[in-house]
């Protein structure tokens, strides 16, 4: 896996965090630098530490990969987890600024983004979309 793949598999974990930021900033009167970094890094938090659990408690050809495995985890979770620190903080500023422009459609936006991520999961999941 080369650096670009990695950057692209980076920002596909952190888009889930990026809608539901946008949501967020929908719901706040002022965003703040503060209210941003808060968001960013709960997604950030949650996205390093699910993996982790996974290699913890999941398979792992532990043998092969001792000597460096600690190394590469650290690296790819925490870029992982700084990419979506900054979608997060991004998604909250989006959605505050496209909120406060459009204050009656800014709910109903974010239900239907929110709508087309279910649907867009559960269509993959059944097989019926493949990307």
């Amino acid at each position: 896996m080369n650096l670009s793949e990695l950057f692209l598999i980076a920002i596909g974990l952190s888009m889930d965090a990026f809608a539901v930021s946008i949501c967020i900033g929908l719901s706040l009167q002022t965003v703040s630098l503060e209210k941003s970094l808060i968001v960013g890094l709960y997604f950030g938090t949650f996205q390093a530490v699910m993996p982790l659990i996974v290699y913890f408690f999941g398979f792992q050809p532990a043998d092969k990969i001792a000597a460096f495995d600690h190394r590469i985890d650290f690296i790819l979770l925490g870029f992982i987890g700084i990419i979506t620190l900054l979608f997060s903080m991004a998604g909250v500023k989006i959605g505050n600024v496209f909120g406060s422009k459009y204050k009656s459609g800014a709910e109903l936006i974010g239900g239907i983004i929110l709508i087309l991520m279910v649907l867009k999961i559960i269509l993959e999941h059944t097989g019926i979309l493949v990307i």
